[in-house]
């Protein structure tokens, strides 16, 4: 260890005291600064996480939009204890629902769930968030869990569909039937019809089966 001392010494011109301050003084910054970078890589890999769930999530499990007030911002409130279903709000009026699992990949999504809500505790003792409970928001016609369309020919615009579905209430414009909904075009598009909101309702498979291309 001397050698080295007196080699520094050489060096800077430093006290053997002064050097030895300045040790400490660089030890204890280097454990600062592990502290912190630490702390922002488990936000970093939180936030992570938090996208890899939402997307997983949207995979598996099948969302709706508000059936009281037909808004598409939703946000994640808990995940079922076996998986099997996701209790989620409306981000505009708090309105709750459920959304069933629709594969057999539940398992995997308890196990991302129950990653996070242990990094988010972490995270919200050391204040780097806000909440302690987990904060997942999407929009739903991002996601396109809207009713199908009848024809390919010509996709719809994301906002004219979510346009005709909040003026028809999610249900079918003719029996009122939530099954089953697709979009049809009053005037067909093989007559000249356009993908617009006026153009445009919703019918349930049956009820579009029975109009088929008449206006």
């Amino acid at each position: 260890m001397e050698p080295i001392l007196d080699l520094i010494q050489d060096h800077t011109g430093l006290s053997y005291k002064e050097i030895y301050i300045l040790f400490v003084f660089f030890v204890f910054l280097f454990i600062i600064l592990t502290f912190l970078f630490r702390k922002r890589r488990k936000l970093r890999n939180y936030n992570k996480l938090l996208k890899k769930f939402q997307n997983f999530t949207l995979e598996i499990y099948s969302y709706d939009p508000c059936m009281k007030c037909f808004e598409n911002e939703v946000k994640i409130v808990d995940l079922s204890k076996n998986g099997r279903s996701i209790k989620y709000k409306c981000s505009n009026c708090d309105k709750q629902s459920f959304a069933p699992a629709n594969s057999e990949g539940y398992p995997e999504a308890v196990k991302l769930w129950d990653r996070i809500l242990s990094l988010n505790g972490y995270l919200y003792e050391k204040k780097l968030v806000e909440s302690d409970s987990p904060s997942i928001t999407f929009t739903l016609n991002q996601i396109a869990h809207l009713p199908s369309e009848k024809s390919s020919r010509e996709r719809i615009p994301e906002n004219i569909r979510s346009e005709v579905w909040r003026r028809d209430g999610g249900k079918c414009a003719s029996c009122e039937s939530t099954n089953n909904l697709q979009f049809d075009h009053v005037i067909p598009v093989s007559k000249g019809g356009a993908s617009s909101a006026v153009n445009l309702q919703i019918l349930c498979r049956d009820c579009n089966l029975k109009k088929g291309d008449k206006i």
